[in-house]
């Protein structure tokens, strides 16, 4: 069975966004770290963080600070908004869906966006797979994303 692969838009080598279709048949957005957030409903002046794609596996990797994750986790549990359908994480196997416990609760990531906002106003808008990417894949956002979680009262 062939993969197919589709893009819209052009390269992500120039930090635009495109679409592409996993080997697990499941549409993926992925947009570079840091660019302008288009995507769903829309937050006006927000840029992406962690919308990983296996056709581009290089995302920056390291250890985020265990608070950090569990603020994260606490922002999954109550998302800005839900999404349609469920995008699975690229880099597992194909049927594996992505979860976290947060408590006693078992959360399924891949339908909902998280927003963090910095004490400055800077609005910064994530998959809820980042906790999954972060946890998982090692997958270390960059220090501005970092920083502005952590000034977060959550």
């Amino acid at each position: 069975m062939g993969t197919a692969h589709a893009k819209i838009g052009t390269s992500p080598l120039v930090g635009i966004d495109h679409f592409e279709t996993a080997k697990v048949g499941v549409t993926l957005a992925y947009y570079r770290d840091m660019s302008a957030y288009r995507y769903g409903n829309g937050v006006p002046n927000a840029v992406n963080i962690g919308w990983l794609g296996w056709r581009n596996p290089f995302f920056r990797r390291g250890q985020m600070p265990e608070e950090l994750v569990e603020k994260l986790k606490r922002l999954a549990l109550n998302p800005e908004w839900k999404t349609r359908g469920y995008h699975r994480c690229p880099f597992c196997p194909p049927g594996k869906r992505a979860t976290i416990r947060v408590g006693a609760k078992v959360l399924i990531l891949g339908s909902a966006e998280i927003v963090v906002e910095s004490d400055l106003g800077k609005v910064y808008d994530s998959p809820d797979l980042i906790v999954h990417y972060v946890e998982k894949h090692s997958y270390l956002p960059p220090p501005p994303f970092l920083e502005a979680l952590g000034s977060m009262k959550i």
